[in-house]
């Protein structure tokens, strides 16, 4: 220990220290700084007046760190020296070091945000840029404000631009310290190889069988090469000739380990020579606020990544890294730096924790991160923290909001235990939340190679798989709290034993967590619930569906596909984990409410059940992105789902036909007059023939006059509102569109930008856009062909008196000043081939009678 590197520079540290309120270290891998800097502010006193608090973007680092420092101190771990991360805490009143995840210490600072307890806060492994540490680094700017003179933080990192920190944080001094002890050969190979896996297996073969005694550490993607690799290594190294070379151990190091095993891998670093193959990719998680997705990618690691895997070849004494891959790849392609988490990941929960720190909109959008968020994930996680009540039409947190955010969870797992606090299955809900929080490492036996092996189902469940993933989830916890928590029970299911007890810890954690903010007795111990009422069952989905409100799907008609009805509708795939499976018929449940939406092969819906109306939730849609181009984002409040659903049908169906100039104005009846006749879909070249526009009529509106005024009554009560202009600029402002019943039929109109007028008796409408000049907006008979000076509207008025009158107008996200003429007229034109047309009318006719059968059942 006396000999790392970090010791010599001890007094160069501490002098910055002292005069400065932050202080950037970057220590070379082996510079003993995230050990040492802890241990040498105890030595000069800095443990007096507070607890040094050493954050780390990984649970495991933080565990590990802290045992070895508690180790060289010679105290127990949890007395001087201890350790908290989420769901976990071996602190005491006698703690003076403490080593924590960044995001333990963000929870931190909700209940203390001066976090005077803290004498001095190290940001550690900062280069790694979780998306914790950026708004650590943007909080600790704004705390060394304020508690200049009795506060220090330090940024300690490996490969951190030093400069553009030390700048972030006015210019403060740069330390850094040399760590590599020990020089490590680089070898490049002379192309890339097809396959890193079997690129990987022969360099180690290779080593292992030519060169003299030493340890191999081989950098993978993820659990699912590692254990791949780690089968063929055995396979081939059971191939050898016996006594060709010494026998070799073959150990798998991943997150998803005990953390013994994980401790047992360690052995390598007191190897006499240690060879480190770089694969020269990892597996990055990215979302994408546009389509509101998540992917697990297979990308290029950076120059940075490079580095510090390198490195480890070098610690204890010289070693040599083989890399897969050309110099100039190294050169040319790979990034500089990793890219932050910040500008790939959603920000749903960090822009809720910003928020229960009382940060008006514009500082949230002009908040001091080392590294913007593009504005588009901004909105995306404004607009997920509306759905779920966790901020107001005016962007401010709410009561609900605040007490989400106290809960170590994703917001919308965090809205599901509130509301299900209110249904009386709270029990039920700590579960589901304890398993999802775990089901990444909780079942390694679903993999597909392990899959095909199995001949029974998980659990033999109750109600077979119509209950869906959710209540699956919890039916399991139930089984295995039915057997006294009993771990045979556990491998017997091939379910992992330390993810199960990880369920165990979490839910009991989460139980107080909601018993301390309900500040009283909540009934949080699990139910025996396979032989008694389903009830908790019922109310459980409606928990799960008013949490995860912009995140329900509806199934497409002609297959079993899913369409989302949050505002980014996709077409979705049921993931092949799910429990869900077609009924007698081949179908799967109408609707559903999903936990995640995944994007691997195809886009797939993850953990999801099927739907129930309740009160209190909103959808946003975007109905008019794949018609004219314009966009109306709606919500609900009184369960009015169905009913967006039915509009985006009629929308759909007007926009189609309308694209073959089916609907022509006429002030005559159905019975005197059928619309249409002469029209190309009564010739023999018709594209649409089969669907006659007679029994259109009367099956959508006819029979159901009395249900669609019904609807228009809802309808006037329901807000379609702009979040973009709402939520964004934080004021009650550029309303885009209502609803509203008019004695001549239904309107939709923006309020606050359009005014939508009847002129003339009713025969023609007019449209005033923006307070501008009145125009006329002539028959339709043809539009946009002959007439594209209606680019702001549609209209079908298929008859007088029997029927609906609709009056369309639409304006595009973000602008009120409308489409122009030419882009509408060629967006119009070319929005589907007409060959499809009879396909996509007669989906959205199906789509929309069966909205009318649902609504009717609610009525």
């Amino acid at each position: 220990m006396a000999d790392l590197p970090i010791l010599q520079f001890e007094d160069t540290i501490m002098k910055a220290v002292e005069e400065n309120p932050v202080v950037v270290v970057i220590g070379e891998t082996g510079s003993g700084k995230s050990t040492q800097l802890s241990q040498i502010l105890h030595r000069r006193g800095y443990t007096k007046s507070g607890v040094v608090g050493v954050t780390q973007p990984r649970r495991v680092a933080a565990v590990s760190v802290a045992r070895r420092v508690s180790q060289e101190l010679g105290v127990r771990l949890g007395d001087e020296v201890g350790y908290a991360i989420r769901f976990e805490d071996r602190t005491s009143e006698r703690t003076r070091i403490k080593y924590l995840t960044d995001g333990v210490l963000l929870r931190e600072s909700l209940s203390n945000p001066e976090l005077d307890q803290y004498s001095v806060i190290i940001l550690d492994e900062a280069h790694e840029r979780s998306l914790n540490t950026d708004i650590l680094l943007g909080l600790m700017k704004r705390l060394v404000k304020r508690r200049a003179s009795n506060f220090k933080v330090l940024i300690t990192s490996a490969t951190l631009d030093g400069e553009k920190v030390s700048q972030f944080f006015s210019n403060c001094p740069v330390v850094k310290v040399p760590g590599k002890l020990f020089p490590v050969e680089i070898a490049y190979s002379r192309e890339r190889p097809a396959s890193y896996l079997e690129s990987s297996l022969e360099t180690a073969l290779n080593i292992h069988i030519k060169q003299g005694e030493g340890d191999v550490l081989i950098f993978m993607t993820g659990q699912d090469d590692i254990d791949k690799l780690v089968l063929k290594l055995e396979e081939r190294v059971r191939s050898l000739e016996e006594g060709s070379c010494m026998d070799a151990i073959i150990l798998p190091l991943h997150g998803s380990l005990q953390p013994e095993m994980q401790a047992s891998t360690c052995f390598w670093s007191s190897a006499s020579k240690l060879y480190v193959i770089d694969s020269g990719y990892v597996k990055q998680r990215q979302y994408n606020p546009s389509t509101g997705m998540y992917s697990l990618d297979v990308v290029q690691i950076s120059k940075v990544q490079a580095n510090q895997r390198a490195g480890r070849a070098g610690r204890t004494r010289p070693g040599k890294c083989y890399r897969l891959y050309p110099s100039t790849v190294y050169e040319d392609e790979f990034l500089d730096a990793t890219i932050p988490e910040i500008q790939r990941s959603s920000l749903a929960g960090s822009v809720l924790y910003l928020k229960s720190l009382d940060l008006p909109d514009i500082d949230i959008l002009k908040f001091d991160f080392l590294d913007s968020p593009s504005s588009e994930s901004l909105q995306d996680a404004l607009k997920q923290l509306y759905l779920i009540d966790a901020i107001d039409e005016n962007g401010l947190i709410t009561r609900v909001g605040k007490t989400m955010a106290e809960l170590p969870l994703e917001p919308s797992l965090s809205k599901t235990l509130m509301e299900a606090n209110e249904y009386g299955c709270l029990s039920q809900a700590l579960t589901v939340a304890a398993m999802l929080s775990a089901e990444t490492t909780l079942l390694p036996g679903r993999s597909k190679s392990t899959e095909k092996k199995r001949k029974h189902d998980y659990l033999d469940l109750p109600d077979g798989s119509g209950w869906g993933d959710h209540i699956q989830l919890l039916q399991i916890y139930e089984c295995w709290h039915q057997t006294d928590y009993d771990i045979n029970w556990c491998k017997d299911y091939q379910l992992q034993v330390r993810g199960m007890k990880f369920v165990k810890d979490v839910r009991k954690q989460l139980s107080q967590i909601m018993q301390k903010i309900a500040k009283g007795s909540l009934d949080v111990q699990t139910a025996r619930r396979r032989n008694e009422s389903q009830q908790d069952y019922h109310n459980l989905r409606k928990a799960l569906c008013v949490g995860y409100a912009n995140q329900l799907a509806e199934r497409m008609m002609h297959h079993n596909g899913y369409r989302t009805l949050g505002f980014k509708p996709q077409v979705v795939q049921v993931h092949p984990s799910s429990v869900l499976k077609p009924d007698d018929e081949g179908k799967l449940p109408d609707y559903v409410v999903y936990h995640e939406l995944i994007a691997t092969t195809r886009p797939f819906l993850r953990t999801f059940g099927l739907w129930f109306s309740g009160d209190g939730i909103k959808t946003f849609r975007n109905t008019m992105s794949s018609s004219i181009g314009g966009t109306i984002l709606a919500f609900a409040r009184r369960s009015l789902i169905w009913i967006i659903s039915l509009v985006r049908s009629l929308i759909w169906i007007i926009s189609l036909v309308q694209r073959i100039g089916f609907f022509e104005y006429s002030s005559c009846t159905i019975k005197d007059k059928v619309l249409g006749i002469g029209h190309p879909l009564y010739q023999g070249d018709d594209p649409c023939k089969g669907i006659n526009p007679r029994t259109l009529y009367y099956d959508l509106f006819k029979q159901d006059t009395a249900l669609f005024k019904h609807v228009a009554e809802l309808l006037s009560s329901a807000r379609v509102q702009s979040c973009c202009g709402n939520l964004i600029s934080g004021h009650e402002a550029n309303i885009a569109a209502s609803v509203c019943c008019h004695s001549s039929g239904v309107y939709f109109c923006q309020e606050t930008c359009v005014k939508c007028l009847k002129a003339n008796g009713g025969d023609k409408p007019v449209a005033v856009v923006n307070g501008g000049t009145e125009k006329r907006m002539d028959m339709l008979t043809a539009w946009p062909k002959t007439n594209p000076g209606c680019s702001c509207a549609i209209r079908m008025h298929p008859a007088c008196n029997d029927v609906l009158t609709v009056l369309l107008l639409a304006l595009p996200p973000g602008t009120w000043s409308g489409i122009k003429d030419e882009k509408l007229s060629k967006e119009i034109y070319h929005l589907v081939s007409t060959e499809n047309l009879p396909t996509l009318l007669q989906e959205e006719v199906l789509h929309l009678r069966r909205q009318l059968q649902l609504l009717k059942k609610c009525q």
